[in-house]
């Protein structure tokens, strides 16, 4: 059977240009066809709801570890001779993940694991590269799971997940899917109790399309996973 026709999708042009130097170094080693792009920046080419720069892209973990235990040496001398040459300011490898930082641009990360929403695909990929996009779903997910459980939120997490629920509410119901009850319960109440306390902070989300929406974040996703419906305004037009 032929593989589906995929959409292209452009990045803005900062994650762009991370991505044009990253896949450089991830073509020596992976099949562009084993790994998604995903994260943030990929629901901002999307929704056009704020500005976003880090490129996350993310593959299966036997693919990486094999790969890893085979070359790891050859990927540590290449990021080595990168960083001497100036062309990448940070490089980090382990056996689950690889993180390149470029000089005044950003970083691109692979990390291995699994997915966490099996029902949802996307037939997109990014237009330069023909890498293909994770579900927005599959995104949300990721947050929810490795972020927001976890305790190491942001502001911007939250944003992404409030605009989804208005953007593409079929993402955002099987993203949220990933937590039990209590895990959502939890995260309700915690976010009441520093939005009492006034200990969670504003002004991380970068360009936000709408300031006050923005500035609403905490209240909006506290009354999300307390299970309300919210009100925005009109989000900017969707690709």
């Amino acid at each position: 059977m032929a593989e589906p026709e995929l959409k292209p999708l452009r990045l803005p042009a900062v994650p762009n240009k991370i991505l044009e130097a990253g896949i450089r170094f991830l073509d020596c080693f992976w099949e562009r066809s084993q790994y998604e792009i995903g994260g943030g920046t990929v629901l901002a080419a999307r929704w056009n709801h704020r500005h976003s720069t880090d490129v996350d892209c993310f593959m299966k973990e036997d693919l990486f570890r094999s790969v890893y235990e085979l070359k790891a040496s050859n990927m540590r001398e290449m990021l080595q001779e990168l960083e001497d040459d100036g062309e990448l300011t940070f490089g980090e490898l382990n056996s689950r993940m690889l993180v390149i930082e470029f000089p005044d641009l950003g970083s691109m990360s692979l990390i291995s694991g699994t997915n966490l929403v099996r029902i949802q695909d996307t037939l997109e990929c990014e237009e330069a590269t023909r890498v293909r996009l994770e579900s927005s779903a599959e995104i949300l997910a990721k947050k929810l799971a490795f972020r927001v459980v976890d305790g190491r939120w942001m502001q911007r997490d939250f944003f992404d997940l409030v605009i989804a629920s208005k953007c593409d509410p079929i993402a955002y119901s099987l993203a949220m899917d990933v937590l039990t009850e209590e895990e959502r319960s939890s995260v309700a109440n915690i976010l009441r109790l520093r939005l009492t306390c006034s200990t969670l902070e504003l002004g991380e989300i970068q360009n936000p399309f709408h300031a006050d929406v923005a500035d609403q974040t905490w209240e909006l996703a506290a009354e999300l996973f307390e299970g309300k419906e919210i009100e925005l305004p009109p989000v900017p037009k969707t690709n």
